[in-house]
């Protein structure tokens, strides 16, 4: 199956939702659900600093939350979706039913390319400067501040911290 997720479309993802959940008439995904798990999606890549060319082949898969009582004793029917984004939006491109545990958290996970992550990651730390540390001898460690005779001394690593107490 591979619908484009367009208001063109909702007859056919109403179609699609229908066979997947047979007889169900509760604790189902509606088209809403398809349109704002794509949304959700797009400005989740967005937000991760990849540009928007290099979007396409992200896949995203989302089931809402089990039952939220433990009362419910059973386990609970939901639709999974799963999204797959091309060169020009998102498609439909998998619905299955699945069993959740009561108290199970939604599922929201998108996967993407090794190429896809290193950019993410390269986005993230664009802003970031590694300091070179060249004393090798010392630990790096938290900073701390000691004061001592009402002066704040700043004290870096936990061996100078210690020698200079017990001093």
């Amino acid at each position: 199956m591979k619908i484009k997720v367009t208001d063109e479309n909702l007859t056919k993802i109403w179609d699609a939702l229908d066979r997947s959940n047979g007889k169900a008439r509760k604790n189902t995904a509606l088209p809403g659900d398809v349109f704002a798990l794509a949304e959700r999606a797009e400005q989740s890549l967005a937000d991760s600093g990849l540009p928007l060319r290099e979007h396409s082949g992200t896949e995203v898969r989302w089931h809402a939350a089990g039952a939220t009582a433990n009362a419910y004793g059973y386990r609970m029917l939901r639709t999974r979706i799963s999204l797959t984004r091309g060169t020009k939006g998102w498609f439909l491109t998998g619905l299955e039913r699945v069993e959740l545990p009561p108290r199970q958290n939604e599922f929201y996970r998108l996967v993407i390319s090794p190429a896809q992550r290193e950019r993410i990651v390269a986005a993230a730390l664009a802003t970031f400067e590694v300091r070179d540390n060249t004393d090798t001898d010392i630990k790096p460690s938290a900073v701390e501040m000691t004061e001592l005779d009402g002066a704040a001394i700043e004290v870096k690593g936990a061996m100078e911290t210690a020698a200079y107490l017990e001093s």
